[in-house]
């Protein structure tokens, strides 16, 4: 799944679990304004920093 780096982490991870089981907790892709990639991200470490309170991605 992509993702802009100006997505909300409570949006960004809602969109991630609406998929499908067998792909739920694969990585996901930050890309820029433009839509150039700009990283992957484990789906673990922004529930992690959702958990603890950040409002945005880890992938900045």
């Amino acid at each position: 799944m992509r993702f802009n780096l100006d997505t909300a982490l409570g949006e960004e991870l809602s969109r991630a679990m609406t998929r499908d089981a067998w792909n739920r907790f694969e990585a996901l892709v930050a890309t820029g304004n433009a839509g150039q990639y700009t990283g992957g991200v484990r789906i673990e470490h922004q529930v992690q920093a959702h958990r603890h309170g950040s409002v945005t991605s880890n992938a900045r």
